[in-house]
């Protein structure tokens, strides 16, 4: 018999969640559609032993779980999104030449529905288009707002 040491359980711990991490994290990108992309994982982790530190025992066995919540949000919608927003805010005499869509936030608002919120800000350079001259300017519109977003939850295995 041996005495169970806290710091040989910490580190038990410490190398099982970092398998559980990377068997997620593999998992989470088998399981991803085309055409999304991923918001980083909400995972909620535990782990125990079989015997305290300072215990005698001839084997700890120990125990690291996690449930993870998998938001991912669809690239195509989020364009159109942002194509809506725009376009409120565009003269009638202009085009898009290009379209950039930065991601601030994403939030988490319901783990049980796998539902949340990404706020964006988008920038569109604009071309001037005159009816007798060619193009002429570039102007840039900027919006931000704050989209839904609802996908699937993928525990981890433990």
């Amino acid at each position: 018999m041996t005495v169970a040491t806290k710091s040989d359980m910490t580190s038990a711990m410490a190398t099982l969640k970092a398998e559980l991490d990377q068997e997620t994290t593999d998992q989470v990108q088998r399981e991803r559609q085309r055409g999304q992309a991923l918001l980083p994982l909400s995972c909620l982790t535990s782990s125990s032993a079989n015997h305290q530190p300072g215990d005698q025992a001839l084997s700890v066995q120990v125990t690291v779980s996690e449930h993870c919540t998998l938001l991912a949000y669809s690239l195509v919608s989020v364009q159109q999104q942002a194509m809506a927003l725009l376009r409120s805010s565009i003269p009638q005499n202009s085009t898009i030449v290009s379209i950039t869509v930065l991601l601030l936030e994403a939030k988490l608002t319901d783990a049980i529905q796998g539902t949340g919120t990404l706020t964006v800000h988008i920038t569109a350079f604009l071309q001037n288009i005159h009816p007798n001259r060619s193009r002429e300017g570039v102007q840039h519109v900027r919006a931000t707002d704050t989209l839904p977003v609802c996908d699937q939850a993928a525990t981890a295995p433990s």
